[in-house]
Parts: C-alpha cells; structure tokens; sequence
C-alpha cells in the first residue's frame, strides 16, 4: 500500500509532464479536467514571466524573478481518517513554459507540512531549477503544519 501510495504522485507527474510541455500557456487550465482516481486537480493557471517570490529565510531579503510557467496545485490520496480528520498528500507543480525536458523533486527539509514555491532552490546551485527549465513539485508531505503560539522564556 504504501509503495503503492508513493508511485501514485510520480506516475501522475510524468504521465501529465509531456502534455504540459506540448500546450500553450493558454490551455494551461485545462488540466482543470485531468482525471486520475487519487489525484485531484484544486488550481491551474497560466503565471506570466517575471512574476516574484520571496526567498525564504535570505538576508538581506531576497527576491526570485521567475520564468512564464503553469502552476498546477491539488491533492493526492485524499481520504478521511480517524475521528473525520482529513489526510492527503497537497502539492504544487510548476511547469516551465520552456521546460528542458528534467523533473527536480522539491525536497521540504524542516519546512515539511506546508507546500512551498515550486521553484527549486534546494540543492540547485545559485540558480533555481524553474528558471533553468526544470518542471518542479512542491509538497507538503502529507500532513499539515500546526502554528502554536509563540512561548517567551527568560
């Protein structure tokens, strides 16, 4: 079940890869209607190039200038648990407009339980792996993160 569950988010990502490298970015919304029995499609859209995120945790602050890309975000293996708790695997996928043909999974390090920027900035050099072609996924591992109130000791 579990390898299962694992091959699940991989098989989908390089079935949908190549149809997404062969459309305009205008049809990006069309895999909107994608479907797959575990994966559900939550968002697709069109970013135009030189849109900006934040890098997390540079100082001074930085921004990332990225690429023309389709965003695509969602849910794999959605179910219901124990006491009606949701359980899922979220994640957000960029496609690059002008995609090299290579696929970088995002790792979350201590930012596990959210799903960052697919942008790739991990492990890829001064240079993210979006804005060197490369398709990346983002997720959030499939559990969320819990905020807890800020506790000052002195």
């Amino acid at each position: 079940m579990r390898a299962q569950l694992l091959r699940s988010p991989i098989c989908f990502l390089l079935a949908m890869a190549p149809n997404l490298w062969s459309q305009q970015a205008s049809s990006c919304t069309k895999l909107l209607n994608f479907k797959d029995p575990g994966v559900e499609i939550s968002k697709a859209a069109s970013i135009r190039a030189g849109s900006t995120v934040p890098v997390p945790f540079s100082a001074p602050p930085q921004i990332l200038v990225l690429p023309a890309y389709c965003r695509i975000e969602g849910v794999i293996n959605q179910r219901i648990g124990g006491g009606g708790e949701e359980f899922g695997i979220n994640f957000a996928l960029a496609m690059p407009d002008q995609w090299n043909g290579d696929f970088l999974m995002q790792g979350g390090g201590g930012g596990n339980g959210i799903v960052n920027p697919p942008v790739g900035l991990t492990a890829s050099g001064d240079t993210p792996a979006l804005t060197r072609g490369y398709a990346v996924v983002s997720t959030d591992t499939g559990h969320k993160t819990i905020t807890a109130p800020l506790i000052l000791v002195s």
